[in-house]
């Protein structure tokens, strides 16, 4: 599973894989067949001559052969391990912003009950503004302190937005890779 990126590290790591048992492929002998015929035409006579056999060549030693297999073998290991890596991340990352997503509603929930009894508080100053029995910067402090809350819910809101947003792109990555 994982996302695209982890798919295509995943796959990296497989080439890589390849890569390591391709090198090794120098390593191992060399066998070949062959065969030859020849005709030889002279002034007075026409001969002809064929030979055939098999040949095994190998590299006894080969510094650079082997370096270059055990290269490959610590590339083909570090491609499998970063592709891991990234699932690790991803998965931390995924559980990382569903917390966030939870607590987020969690506080747009209280927001919202406040944003109620707020809004009493509203009406009453309003009232106690029209009989005079507020003086008008305690009714714009109400009014401050609503739009505080209003901008609050609306942070918190963009904020839930966009966890929610990470969570669907890591989730639907995961479930595209895993259909292909």
């Amino acid at each position: 599973g994982g996302s695209h990126t982890v798919k295509a590290m995943q796959f990296e790591a497989e080439g890589a894989k390849s890569r390591a048992e391709g090198a090794s492929a120098i390593l191992l002998p060399k066998i070949a067949l062959f065969s030859e015929a020849d005709i030889y035409r002279g002034k007075r006579d026409t001969a002809d001559a064929y030979s055939a056999g098999f040949y095994v060549r190998m590299n006894l030693i080969s510094p650079t052969g082997y370096g270059a297999v055990g290269q490959a073998k610590q590339e083909s290991i570090a491609a499998a391990e970063r592709a891991k890596d990234a699932r690790r991340r991803e998965q931390i990352e995924l559980r990382r912003l569903e917390r966030t997503a939870e607590t987020l509603a969690a506080n747009i929930a209280t927001l919202r009950e406040s944003t109620a009894i707020m809004d009493e508080q509203l009406k009453t100053a309003r009232k106690l503004f029209a009989a005079g029995a507020v003086k008008s910067f305690q009714l714009a402090d109400v009014l401050a302190r609503k739009t505080d809350l209003v901008m609050s819910i609306s942070q918190a809101e963009g904020s839930y937005v966009a966890a929610k947003s990470g969570i669907y792109a890591l989730t639907r990555n995961a479930e595209d890779s895993a259909h292909e």
